[in-house]
């Protein structure tokens, strides 16, 4: 099986990142898809992982089930990105978490697991279990706490429903009244630590009291999940 005629393997650099002498546009938003998959201007679109594994040990790719791992060469990075997340998530993640590739997150559901309160190392953890990623709910609120490194290599991408979900933590960790959000000080603190945050974008304390309430309901379902992997 080749991905062309003129081509009898596939010889992928040490380092695809490094390599510009197939792809036009190399951005970082497309850094995942420049690993994965080798392209050329007017030729299909071959990933590497799933061309290797079928020449290499084609037993163990039957056993995968056959899918497509040629694209045209005019197909949208989402598709690619389905490839990915359906057939290499988890090699997908171990390679996000090595350090220094720093790779914007565009493939599902990791992008939208993130959202919820996880860390990339608890999705291989669920990964390597079994679990769904799409069955996940938001993360419960003492599953947030980060340890005190002095980096930020355990700091989530920033986006408001977790900046939320860490402001609720720190108020149940700290014990803090409700009323800290009503205190202007306070919101200045959090506009001048993040500028393109709005005053609109900071929960009221009635919203927060009902995301406390929902936090306990969110951490008997994630209880519920990992009985039932140790269970089985």
């Amino acid at each position: 099986m080749t991905p062309n005629d003129d081509t009898d393997s596939v010889a992928p650099p040490n380092d695809p990142l490094l390599d510009t002498a197939h792809s036009e546009c190399k951005t970082t938003s497309t850094y995942d898809i420049n690993h994965y998959f080798e392209q050329e201007k007017d030729k299909l679109s071959v990933c590497r992982v799933c061309f290797n594994l079928h020449n290499k040990h084609p037993v163990e790719y039957m056993k995968q089930k056959k899918h497509a791992i040629t694209y045209s060469s005019n197909t949208m990075t989402g598709i690619l990105h389905g490839h990915i997340g359906r057939w290499h998530l988890l090699d997908f993640i171990d390679l996000v978490m090595e350090p220094g590739r720093a790779w914007p997150i565009q493939v599902s559901p990791v992008k939208e697991v993130l959202v919820l309160g996880y860390m990339l190392e608890e999705l291989k953890a669920f990964l390597e279990k079994g679990v769904d990623l799409r069955s996940l709910p938001p993360q419960a609120i003492g599953d947030l706490s980060l340890e005190p490194t002095g980096d930020r290599v355990n700091v989530p991408p920033f986006s408001l429903p977790i900046c939320h979900k860490f402001l609720i933590n720190f108020i149940i960790t700290d014990d803090q009244s409700l009323n800290i959000i009503k205190c202007k000080e306070f919101h200045c603190l959090l506009l001048l630590l993040r500028e393109d945050l709005k005053d609109s974008d900071i929960p009221h304390h009635m919203r927060i009291w009902s995301n406390i309430i929902q936090a306990w309901k969110d951490y008997f379902t994630i209880l519920k999940i990992d009985l039932a992997v140790h269970i089985s």
